[in-house]
């Protein structure tokens, strides 16, 4: 993917989305001497807090928080597979920052500590998707500090050449289920373009804001049917690349988390959309339960979470949208020359109010299983009714418990 680059001084007033390198996977911003001011360390204090993250970001925020309060940190990358093995955190970790689809497993085995301990009840308002973060007894356990709405960034002048408007909400309407998302590709696939550049276009939008499990039930939901089918008939008719990615100017759209959208080249304009998925995912923080720094531990999460002033810090160089209401707010009106004079912050916060979903405890495993399937039907190893069929089994054997009729 080809990126365009803004300065940081000019995103530092307006936040102009920038244009970093990054694929579909949350990448670390750019190194610090291309975004920070030089940086006057204060002398260290004796105690260090250690972070345990799926995400580079809090590479950056501890490094911001040792040069403004002397506290050093120490910061380990945990791969997912870690994080949901169970019992990593009876260690030192003081802070735990996890992707959404953990939080269940993490708060049934004890890692996250109550919130609401540190006067959270208040400050928690001030973020958007603050509930995001509670566990099934609606105790707020993690804040995200990104914000974790989903959206469709689509090219302006495709939009305009294939269907002859590049209005966003009648663009939403190309994208409004799978079935319709289907009919779309076909059209684009004429003009010589996808829709998407890869599989991972409609994964990402399927069925993100409901969980896979409800009321011991599994939620084989019409809008996943509808995906299953969508997905087989994508790909056996190459309605989707199946080698190399194409170029940017050949791709009509991305489905993707906001933070994301900095990644898009521009070229040809942008407009942005709903999908039909809810919002996806981000990064939530918390303290750890084991920590014997529980306090300093809530003091690097409210840095990272609710200080205004590191929030503005991290979407001017970043131009990543994010959760804390003042900041996203100033930039309301905010009309985006990338965006065709769309004011993409108002729209960003609108669809935030939407989000309300939390995932279950067996959503990672269901989904693995569902995601196997799909892709055996797509390459005709599997009919219709086998990949359901194989689909519930799996599900039962894995989860005897469940109700996966």
């Amino acid at each position: 993917m080809r990126i365009k680059k803004v300065s940081a001084a000019a995103l530092a007033l307006v936040l102009l989305f920038c244009f970093s390198s990054c694929g579909h996977e949350e990448q670390p911003p750019p190194e610090s001497g291309e975004i920070d001011a030089p940086v006057h360390y204060i002398e260290p204090v004796a105690e260090k807090l250690v972070i345990y993250t799926v995400s580079k970001d809090l590479e950056k925020f501890a490094e911001r928080y040792t040069s403004q309060t002397g506290v050093l940190t120490q910061v380990k990358l945990i791969s997912s597979e870690e994080y949901l093995s169970g019992g990593i955190f009876m260690g030192n970790a003081d802070v735990i920052a996890a992707d959404q689809y953990m939080l269940p497993v993490l708060y049934e085995n004890g890692s996250y500590e109550e919130l609401t301990h540190y006067g959270t009840t208040g400050k928690s308002d001030a973020l958007l998707c603050s509930d995001t973060g509670m566990d099934a007894r609606g105790v707020l356990r993690a804040i995200c500090y990104q914000l974790p709405v989903s959206v469709i960034v689509y090219r302006r002048d495709l939009a305009n050449e294939i269907f002859g408007t590049d209005d966003p909400w009648q663009t939403a309407m190309l994208f409004c289920d799978y079935l319709t998302i289907t009919e779309t590709a076909k059209k684009v696939r004429e003009k010589g373009c996808y829709i998407f550049s890869g599989t991972d276009g409609i994964e990402n939008c399927v069925c993100a804001s409901e969980a896979w499990v409800c009321d011991g039930k599994l939620n084989l939901s019409k809008a996943r049917l509808d995906y299953l089918n969508a997905a087989a008939e994508m790909y056996q008719e190459e309605l989707l690349p199946m080698g190399d990615t194409p170029k940017d100017e050949n791709v009509f759209a991305y489905s993707l988390p906001a933070w994301e959208i900095p990644c898009i080249d521009a070229k040809g304009g942008l407009g942005l959309c709903p999908g039909p998925g809810g919002y996806m995912r981000g990064t939530w923080i918390g303290i750890s339960a084991q920590s014997e720094n529980k306090q300093r531990a809530w003091e690097f999460v409210e840095f990272v979470a609710l200080n205004e002033q590191t929030a503005q810090w991290w979407t001017d160089t970043t131009g990543r949208p994010v959760c804390l209401k003042s900041v996203q707010e100033a930039l309301r009106d905010f009309e985006s020359p990338d965006f065709g004079g769309q004011k993409i912050h108002a729209f960003l916060m609108d669809e935030a109010q939407k989000a309300g979903f939390s995932p279950s405890i067996y959503d990672k495993a269901v989904s693995a299983e569902f995601s196997a399937v799909v892709s055996a039907l797509r390459q005709g190893l599997l009919t219709k009714a086998e990949a359901i069929d194989t689909f519930l089994s799996a599900v039962s054997e894995i989860y005897p418990q469940l109700d996966a009729k």
